[in-house]
């Protein structure tokens, strides 16, 4: 009864918007008569939304892509805020895509000894040959920049006020459908969660990015249009000449094999003897430690 007889009051008042003191007089006496209690002279404030998802100003870097593996990748840049006046610990997330939600992956850490200063590069067949320069496509990621170790947790807190900025780095097995062409604009929402299933979203435009699809098409049509050659006659083992055997290249690849085991052992046995040195120092450290304590 009383939430009928607070909607019918601000239906009567809906109209005028902006009140006299008067007014509100009235509306807070048939509010008091309805059996809801309202002070004239309230503080009452609008609590703030909570979890605020928002773009980051500027040219953005979102975006998904056709992975050289068959699959999809995600990457959202985003800047997240709590609003509240209590912490907010997030417990996951979901992205919603015109042709559904997906079943996403967080993209791991190329070196999860580097910890937050590991970067971050999508599963598309590429790989490092000797340093992070040298990786060929351009989905690179620096680890500062990336919020995959918020959502890696069981539980994730945001202090009061706290604000975070960076990518949301996901995959999917699926591809992107071939009614979206490259450098279309496809809008996506994601979704994110507390750990009092509270759900907080926002939208975000991705540009469509598929270069690896074409060089899948193009790959495809190169070996489709390349003639096989004709096969060899095949020769029966009498047929064939006997290749000459050089004595002198046989002694020396045995030579060259006698010389990397022994390198391989003398290596073995240094390891060793430096270990046993470790373990040694180890027990002084600490026998040293108990005649300081006493």
């Amino acid at each position: 009864m009383h939430v009928v007889h607070v909607v019918h009051v601000f239906r009567a008042y809906g109209e005028h918007m902006k009140m006299t003191r008067k007014q509100c007089e009235g509306l807070f006496q048939r509010l008091n008569q309805g059996g809801c209690p309202v002070q004239p002279n309230h503080s009452y404030k609008v609590p703030p939304f909570g979890l605020a998802i928002e773009k980051i100003p500027g040219i953005s870097h979102s975006e998904i892509c056709d992975l050289m593996c068959g699959g999809t990748g995600y990457a959202i840049e985003l800047g997240l805020r709590n609003d509240l006046d209590r912490p907010i610990d997030i417990v996951g997330f979901q992205v919603e895509t015109p042709w559904g939600v997906p079943k996403l992956s967080l993209v791991p850490p190329w070196k999860k000894s580097m910890g937050k200063h590991s970067p971050y590069h999508f599963s598309d067949g590429y790989y490092y040959q000797e340093s992070i320069e040298r990786y060929a496509r351009n989905h690179y990621y620096e680890g500062e920049y990336v919020l995959n170790y918020l959502f890696a947790r069981k539980k994730s807190r945001l202090k009061p006020g706290e604000e975070v900025e960076g990518m949301l780095l996901v995959e999917d097995k699926a591809r992107i459908p071939d009614e979206y062409p490259d450098h279309a604009r496809i809008i996506v929402t994601l979704r994110i969660f507390d750990s009092r299933r509270n759900r907080f979203e926002a939208q975000f435009r991705l540009v469509a990015d598929r270069s690896a699809l074409r060089a899948r098409e193009r790959a495809k049509h190169a070996t489709v249009s390349v003639p096989e050659p004709e096969p060899e006659p095949l020769l029966l083992p009498m047929d064939r000449d006997p290749l000459p055997v050089d004595e002198a290249a046989e002694r020396a690849r045995e030579e060259f094999s006698k010389q990397i085991v022994a390198d391989c052992k003398r290596l073995h046995a240094f390891a060793e003897e430096r270990k046993q040195m470790a373990a040694k120092e180890k027990k002084m450290a600490a026998k040293g430690k108990k005649m300081a304590r006493v």
